[in-house]
């Protein structure tokens, strides 16, 4: 049997590292040249680059008796409570919602409410659900996060998993999509904000997996609210202004993970509850 140091956060984050980024930086540099009218190829190669953390546990996972099923289970903990769903569904919107608001309150303006747009929500679900969620839970909540927090505290292993989450995006930093810093010049402040958004939503990941017993099912949702920008569809003039947005909602964003840490977080590791 394969010993407990093979199936380490350090490896798991080696070899996930080394899949996506051989698959993104073979195809970078034409991704750059073509933009965001990029041929098939370089879309599956974006794909499977994507899927490197979900496939990395499951491989893994594999290498020890019912691992990859035990793994593969925690898609199946949904009996969590009807709060933690909406946390899991409302908690982007609301971020969002936060950063318009206070940049709407310098005298910009957002645009207004148009619910006529609702019926776009279930394919933006749908089609978001194919690349983030399934491409990554499974391995920063499902595999690494667990491991995590075996040996630290929920605040150190959400600031860790929150800097190994934004260094695993980097070659999509200089790509035409792929994170909200794509298409920007990259700057040590851009890179900064991504880290910061990211750490922060970290911080409500790891809340969220301690309280419904290491579901990765509402990370999932999390992950799938977030990249659908639900707020967005319905207040179409978001999209002109997102990234002035994205960087306000940084205010909102951790000061509600402040709260998380103070009062959602076990004040000991001996208060964290088993992850099934």
């Amino acid at each position: 049997m394969p010993s407990n140091r093979a199936q380490g956060p350090v490896v798991f984050v080696a070899v996930t590292f080394a899949w996506s980024w051989l698959f993104w930086l073979l195809m970078l540099p034409s991704y750059r040249e073509s933009g965001l009218e990029a041929p098939p190829w370089i879309l599956g190669l974006l794909l499977l680059g994507a899927y490197g953390p979900t496939l990395m546990a499951i491989t893994l996972s594999s290498r020890q008796p019912g691992g990859a099923r035990a793994l593969l289970r925690r898609f199946a903990i949904w009996r969590v409570g009807a709060r933690w769903y909406a946390v899991a569904i409302f908690l982007p919107a609301l971020v969002t919602l936060g950063g318009a608001l206070l940049f709407a309150a310098r005298g910009s303006t957002i645009g207004g409410l148009d619910l006529s747009r609702a019926h776009i929500i279930p394919l933006a679900l749908l089609v978001g659900s194919l690349f983030g969620p399934l491409a990554e839970e499974l391995g920063w909540r499902g595999y690494l996060l667990p491991r995590l927090l075996e040996r630290h505290g929920p605040l150190t292993a959400s600031l860790i998993v929150g800097a190994v989450w934004t260094a695993w995006h980097t070659p999509l930093f200089f790509a035409p999509a792929g994170t909200s810093i794509s298409g920007e010049p990259v700057t040590i402040s851009a890179v900064a904000f991504y880290l910061a958004f990211l750490t922060g939503y970290s911080i409500f990941y790891t809340w969220i997996h301690i309280h419904t017993g290491g579901s990765v099912l509402l990370a999932f949702l999390l992950h799938l609210t977030f990249n659908a920008e639900l707020l967005n569809r319905l207040i179409p003039g978001l999209w002109d202004v997102s990234s002035a947005v994205e960087r306000w909602s940084l205010i909102p964003l951790w000061l509600l993970a402040g709260l998380v840490i103070w009062r959602g977080f076990p004040k000991s590791q001996r208060a964290l509850p088993t992850t099934r």
